[in-house]
């Protein structure tokens, strides 16, 4: 029973760790992303690049965060990124029992997540860890002169999150990582860094990095997914 209550101990003075700072940041930008793997539909399996065309594009994001002084109580984390991505193909492809020759492709997968994550604040480098919930609205179309199939991938699927932050001394930049992940069937990590071009205040900075997410799944209607989007990004942030 002790070796519980201390875990327990040691978890209330994290939160309690965490709640002592009050803070707020937003952050916008363009993530140039495209996707790369497989699709398949009854045995008959597609390149979503080779065989689609489908080629990356610029994709807006937004992030908003909130700390509070309260303790045990979770901060909590918003995102919303766009992905698209069109393309035109000539080789041929089966999808949803039809046959595709010169074709296009319109694959669409917005994104909005919800996180809620406590802190563990250390000398160097700081954690967050929680859980939340990302919700999934779009469509993968292929289409040509005669026919055109589209399946629906909407869909709100549980997360486990984690992220880490290590702010360079003497300097106005911070290198951080996280990671949204439902273990094999979903991870979206992003790395990047911040610097803070005002260092009081409302501080205004530039963010940059990598970000990439996959996605395995046989349970999207009738096709079952092995994908990966990724690409660099770019922004500005607000940060008090």
């Amino acid at each position: 029973m002790k070796k519980y209550a201390l875990a327990l101990t040691v978890l209330l003075a994290s939160t309690q760790a965490q709640a002592d700072i009050l803070g707020a940041g937003l952050g916008t930008g363009i993530w140039t992303s495209g996707p790369v793997g497989t699709v398949t539909t009854n045995n008959n399996e597609f390149d979503v690049e080779k065989d689609t065309g489908l080629d990356a594009s610029n994709n807006n994001y937004v992030w908003f965060y909130f700390n509070h002084p309260l303790p045990v109580i979770p901060n909590i984390r918003l995102e919303s990124t766009q992905v698209s991505s069109s393309g035109n193909g000539s080789q041929s492809v089966t999808y949803l029992n039809t046959t595709f020759a010169n074709h296009e492709t319109d694959l669409n997968l917005d994104q909005v997540d919800v996180l809620l994550y406590w802190g563990i604040p250390l000398p160097v480098v700081s954690l967050n860890y929680g859980l939340g919930a990302k919700q999934f609205t779009g469509d993968l179309t292929i289409k040509d002169g005669t026919n055109s199939k589209t399946t629906d991938l909407d869909g709100t699927i549980p997360v486990g999150y984690l992220a880490a932050q290590a702010n360079i001394p003497a300097l106005p930049l911070s290198l951080s990582a996280d990671i949204k992940t439902l273990g094999s069937i979903y991870n979206d990590t992003t790395l990047k860094a911040r610097y803070d071009i005002t260092s009081f205040g409302l501080k205004l900075g530039i963010e940059a990095g990598y970000r990439v997410q996959s996605l395995k799944t046989d349970e999207i209607g009738d096709i079952d997914v092995d994908m990966k989007i990724d690409g660099y990004f770019a922004g500005v942030t607000l940060v008090f």
